[in-house]
């Protein structure tokens, strides 16, 4: 049987890794996902608010595609990246931090504890807090 881990010591997978690591890891995740789909909820939203004012007045619906290329046509290429500074800073400070506490606090967990792994339950409790102290 391992010994137990003393209070405070770190998980042995997460030994000679920075804690910040996590954040990094997630934040930049968060950025790249963050940068590629915020074109799609441009649109989306574009289209929403389309819906909306047609239903006040006879405007005609149109796709997906037909609003991007006219978004473009009209407003330029970067049109579909309006906003995206507050998509990304709200990404990275969200799933960064989600990242970042769920590996703290399995390395509190597991300090406790003889074995080295966390079990599914364990596991599941920690992404809940991780997810509760991320939003």
């Amino acid at each position: 049987m391992p010994a137990p881990l003393h209070p405070g010591a770190r998980h042995p997978s997460l030994r000679g890794q920075a804690p910040w690591i996590s954040f990094v890891a997630g934040g930049s995740a968060a950025l790249v996902s963050g940068a590629v789909t915020h074109p799609i909820d441009l649109i989306k939203v574009r289209m929403q608010l389309t819906t909306v004012c047609s239903s006040q007045q006879s405007l005609p619906r149109t796709t997906m595609m037909g609003l991007a290329s006219s978004l473009v046509k009209t407003e330029g290429f970067f049109a579909l990246y309006y906003g995206l500074s507050a998509s990304l800073l709200r990404q990275v400070a969200f799933v960064g931090t989600k990242f970042g506490s769920y590996d703290a606090l399995k390395a509190v967990s597991v300090s406790g504890q003889d074995t080295k792994e966390l079990n599914f339950s364990q596991k599941t409790l920690c992404g809940f807090a991780a997810g509760a102290i991320g939003a």
